[in-house]
């Protein structure tokens, strides 16, 4: 016997639940709402638009906490990693000396003398 669901239940639960455990996936959201994965997507509620801000919402706030985490650490491997995310790409490729224009596309010829005792 299928159990039926009630759409605007699902959708408020997800929205609490969501809020309560700062939630960023939907794999998470149909776990702590109590139906399986499976039911969450026929349901279609990834598709609902509040939902789907609400775990952005969480998303932007998470990753704005641990960069600033990153920031004030006392880590340098931290600042760098920090650096990497807000730097522009053409900082990113000097900071990881990739810069294309250095990448030439002629063969490099090595002459090696051996010498044998």
């Amino acid at each position: 016997m299928a159990i039926k669901f009630d759409y605007d239940k699902l959708i408020k639960a997800s929205l609490k639940v969501i809020k309560k455990e700062k939630l960023c996936f939907h794999s998470h959201v149909s776990a702590h709402i109590g139906i399986g994965a499976k039911t969450y997507y026929q349901r279609e509620l990834h598709l609902n638009e509040e939902i789907i801000q609400a775990l952005e919402m969480n998303k932007v706030s998470s990753k704005t906490k641990l960069l600033s985490k990153m920031c004030h650490s006392d880590s340098t491997g931290s600042h760098i990693f920090a650096y990497k995310l807000l730097s522009s790409q053409e900082e990113r490729d000097i900071l990881n000396d990739s810069d294309d224009k250095k990448q030439s596309q002629e063969p490099i010829t090595l002459d090696i003398n051996i010498i044998k005792n």
